[in-house]
């Protein structure tokens, strides 16, 4: 009977510790079990966001451009994307090439072509075709030019503009994107003005133009250039802008006569009766309302690749190139 009531006692006892160590195993089970849902709650929660992040450029289509109403086209075309080339240029499905027209840091520049990537891959270009007063078509080496879109989401986004805006891209006022160029300038100060992609780094800056050891460091380049004005001289030729007192040596900026003159020709009337303003001896004062020069406007921004003519000069190609500053 002792036997038995020690053995009932023993086997309690050895009830308890199973029971003890259970009860400690399922809070633990339940410990985990809580852990996990929380963690798989959080993951899920998380997903969208991930999900934006892997899009990269492509994924903030909502502060990416739309194409600018004054570069209205006749018609659009698609074309399917095959591939990136480099950072300037997209290989078509058909094998063409298209041209972006905006300037990145250096073809093989990884993050304008990281960028470029983003937005074109797997997605369809769509071309403007231009219109009357646009001249792109395609260029010496055959490759397409001109505006390009692309559909992100809901969104219709401008390849050049969001290249320029992302800060990866600069404007150069080529002839085929001529139509957005000042949507695009203020894309690009918009960048600057943040310091995002090359802004950030110094890959991108605007260069002192009364410094001319450093502009002419950069012959041969594109840069940007910003300055105070010391004199200004006229020519048959155009206008000529000097940051400096010696034009041989300092910063020069030229204006040629073609684009001051191109909104006012001379008038078909002639003698006495013809409008003296429209004749080409008052050269002087046309030039002067091309440029909507005024005296006390003294400093300005440009842009465009940098000549040695006796020291450093930028030629104007557009007269949008030059944004006053004060």
């Amino acid at each position: 009977m002792a036997a038995a009531l020690n053995a009932m006692v023993n086997w309690h006892a050895m009830l308890d510790v199973v029971m003890h160590e259970n009860r400690n195993q399922i809070c633990m089970r339940v410990g985990w079990h809580a852990a996990a849902v929380l963690f798989l709650t959080l993951l899920m929660m998380s997903l969208p966001d991930v999900a934006s992040a892997g899009e990269g450029a492509a994924g903030k289509s909502t502060q990416l451009p739309g194409l600018p109403d004054d570069c209205a086209p006749e018609a659009f075309v698609d074309f399917p994307v095959r591939t990136v080339a480099d950072s300037e240029n997209v290989v078509l499905d058909d094998g063409r090439e298209l041209n972006v027209g905006v300037l990145t840091a250096g073809l093989d520049d990884p993050a304008a072509n990281s960028v470029l990537h983003d937005l074109v891959t797997g997605r369809a270009l769509t071309l403007a075709a231009p219109g009357p007063s646009q001249s792109n078509s395609s260029d010496r080496y055959g490759r397409l030019l001109g505006n390009a879109t692309i559909k992100i989401g809901d969104d219709i986004i401008w390849l050049q503009g969001a290249l320029v805006a992302q800060g990866v891209a600069r404007t150069t006022f080529i002839d085929n994107t001529r139509c957005g160029q000042k949507t695009l300038l203020r894309l690009e100060d918009r960048a600057r003005r943040k310091e995002l992609g090359h802004w950030s780094t110094g890959v991108f800056s605007v260069l002192d133009a009364n410094d001319a050891k450093s502009v002419a460091a950069r012959t041969g380049q594109f840069a940007i250039i910003e300055g105070s004005l010391r004199r200004r001289s006229k020519s048959r030729k155009g206008i000529y802008y000097n940051f400096g007192r010696n034009w041989r040596e300092d910063v020069t900026v030229f204006v040629p006569a073609r684009l001051l003159n191109s909104s006012t020709r001379p008038s078909k009337r002639r003698g006495r009766g013809a409008d003296r303003s429209d004749r080409p001896n008052n050269r002087n004062a046309a030039m002067d309302q091309g440029l909507r020069i005024t005296t006390h406007r003294t400093r300005f921004r440009t842009r465009g690749w940098i000549e040695d003519r006796g020291g450093p000069l930028i030629e104007i190609r557009h007269l949008d190139q030059i944004e006053w500053i004060e």
